[in-house]
């Protein structure tokens, strides 16, 4: 996937860069000898270079952002390839909770879940980390191996 959304960032750069290439390559004025046509093609070079200098700011400003999405993808690019471990780690500390805290509950305070006290708050505690640990390890399973 970052390899494609790479070529999709080059291919994309060089049609932008041909485009704008062959615009500002297709703006010729006919030279004749006539005087009135010279004066005509006077003002349309000058009109003519405006918008050449239009479009060279267009393709600078173009380039610049072009640039920007380059590097922000190169940004997100690096910050998920840790992206397998930390669910890994999720995992190991979802189960690791679900094994301590009803251990905890039942040890310390002496009950195996009887009422709302401060034994059920743990006991529940527990379930729901052992549930996140599960959901852990299946992302990090589909991130593992996809």
């Amino acid at each position: 996937m970052n390899l494609s959304m790479k070529k999709l960032c080059t291919l994309l750069t060089l049609v932008l860069c041909l485009v704008f290439t062959q615009s500002a390559l297709a703006v010729n004025a006919p030279v004749n000898a006539d005087v009135k046509t010279e004066v005509v093609d006077k003002e349309m070079s000058k009109k003519e270079s405006r918008e050449l200098k239009k479009q060279e700011r267009k393709a600078e400003r173009l380039q610049k952002r072009i640039a920007k999405f380059e590097k922000k993808m190169e940004k997100r690019r690096a910050r998920g390839k840790d992206d397998a471990s930390k669910w890994m780690k999720f995992w190991l500390l979802g189960w690791g909770a679900a094994i301590v805290l009803p251990i905890i509950a039942v040890a310390v305070i002496g009950t195996s879940g009887g009422g709302f006290g401060l034994a059920g708050v743990l006991l529940l505690v527990g379930a729901l980390a052992g549930t996140f640990g599960t959901i852990s390890l299946i992302i990090w399973l589909v991130k593992k191996f996809s």
